[in-house]
C-alpha cells in the first residue's frame, strides 16, 4: 500500500513538473512572437514617420515656391501660385 502511495506521488510530481516546463516553454514562444510583432510595428512606424517628413518637406517646398512667385498685377494672386498652393 505504501509503495502504491509513493508511486502515485512520483507520477503526480512528474506530471506537475512536465506541466510547468511545458507552460514555461509555451510562454517563451509567445514572448518571442510578441517581441517580433513589436519590432515589426516599430519598423513600420519609423517608415511612416520618414514618409510623413518627406511629404511635409515637399509641401513646404511647394508653398515656398508659391510665395516666392512675384505678384504681377493688383488683381490678385497669379494662377500658378494658386495652383501650387492647392497642390498642398
Amino acid at each position: 500500500m505504501i509503495r502504491l502511495a509513493v508511486l502515485g506521488a512520483i507520477i503526480a510530481a512528474s506530471f506537475g513538473g512536465g506541466f510547468l516546463s511545458g507552460k514555461g516553454w509555451c510562454e517563451g514562444v509567445h514572448a518571442k512572437q510578441d517581441r517580433a510583432i513589436l519590432i515589426e510595428q516599430n519598423r513600420r512606424e519609423a517608415a511612416r514617420q520618414i514618409r510623413e517628413a518627406e511629404r511635409d518637406a515637399a509641401a513646404r517646398e511647394l508653398e515656398d515656391q508659391a510665395f516666392a512667385q512675384p505678384i504681377t498685377n493688383d488683381c490678385g494672386l497669379p494662377a500658378d501660385r494658386v495652383r501650387r498652393l492647392n497642390l498642398r
